[in-house]
């Protein structure tokens, strides 16, 4: 059977436009989300009055906003962990000094409260910290999502010379050559201290990161009163916005990118940084200027200032910029003041691990 015209037009007219087509994309998939998440929530108001009065439907599972689950570990996992966690903040990593923790300070809730890390190399304009608690749920790392292994985004940020400007060989030198690291790496990996152990180590400690436990856990969990007004009306609205479609699953994102700007230009105004070219800079692809990982947004109230530059100081100038450039909507301040309600509902007690 042939395409109907009208089809067939509107393929031809997008075919070198991938820009509008993603946009029809995501317009289409924010319409569908939100058809079927407020399927529960309209017959049940139905017949019993405004929906603004009462808690919202949970979300069906199938959705995959689910609470997060306390990681269970072995004895063995313990010590590989508390192994990892030291590992974490070892300077001697870097001939430069500079350790895992040094930009993913745990008791700031793994990032940096200034909008761009710290840089080894001179004049080399950096991106904001993203923080380290929960990656292990993430799929694509990085800023612009270019990594898809966590062992890929230790292998980058070890190695490169703004960041911790070390290499593997230093590295399992500095370890070899420390005699307190060898009762663990004994007990661990039968006395072996290469690449592989180190690694495994610090991956362990990282995968550990996660923060079960927030209000928004609990409220999914069953605990309908967890939520106060304004955080479940606020949870409407990101499932009404569409917001939901990229901030999906587990960890409310960090498993696709997107163009930063389907709608509007949020670099015309010099409010962000438009220099960035986002996976360009990987791909040399002009499909992919702008384009960035979707961050995660468990304990987004703790991780200020935000986007790729650090250029939103706070949560309500982030919603405003997401809902213009990526919803093509200027949010009512009242939504606004609802959404933040929300996204503070996601912050968790940091884990024992990371105190």
């Amino acid at each position: 059977m042939s395409e109907p015209p009208g089809i067939r037009r509107l393929v031809d007219a997008l075919r070198d436009r991938p820009r509008q087509l993603q946009r029809l994309v995501v317009m289409i998939v924010v319409v569908g989300m939100g058809l079927v998440l407020l399927q529960p929530l309209l017959r049940e108001t139905r017949d019993t009055g405004p929906a603004e009065a009462r808690e919202p439907a949970m979300v069906p599972p199938e959705h995959a906003v689910l609470p997060l689950p306390a990681p269970t570990l072995s004895p063995q996992q313990q010590r590989k962990v508390a192994l990892g966690r030291r590992l974490f903040r070892e300077s001697a990593l870097s001939p430069r000094g500079m350790a895992c923790a040094s930009c993913h300070p745990l008791a700031r809730y793994g990032t940096l409260p200034q909008p761009r890390s710290p840089s080894l190399v001179k004049d080399r304009r950096e991106r904001n910290v993203p923080t380290v608690l929960n990656v292990a749920l993430n799929s694509r790392f990085g800023w612009d999502g270019h990594l898809t292994s966590l062992q890929a985004q230790l292998d980058e940020v070890l190695t490169n010379p703004a960041h911790m400007g070390s290499n593997w060989s230093h590295v399992v030198a500095a370890v070899a050559g420390d005699p307190t690291y060898q009762e663990d790496f004994d007990a661990l990996y039968g006395g072996r201290i290469d690449q592989e152990t180190i690694s495994d180590a610090l991956l362990a400690f990282e995968r550990a990161l996660v923060t079960p436990g927030s209000p928004f856990d609990r409220y999914l969990s069953g605990e309908s009163d967890a939520l106060d007004e304004r955080a479940l009306a606020g949870f409407r609205r990101f499932r009404e916005y569409g917001c939901i479609a990229c901030h999906q699953g587990r960890n409310l994102g960090g498993n696709m990118t997107a163009v930063y700007g389907l709608f509007g230009d949020p670099f015309a105004s010099g409010g962000a940084d438009g220099e960035d070219l986002g996976l360009k800079r990987y791909t040399g692809r002009e499909d992919d200027r702008h384009v960035f990982r979707v961050p995660s947004l468990r304990n987004v109230a703790m991780t200020a200032p935000y986007l790729h530059d650090g250029s939103a100081p706070d949560l309500a100038e982030a919603v405003r910029r997401m809902g213009r450039y990526q919803l093509g909507k200027r949010l009512p301040e009242r939504d606004v003041v609802l959404l933040v309600a929300f996204l503070r509902s996601l912050t968790a007690p940091l884990p024992e691990v990371a105190r």
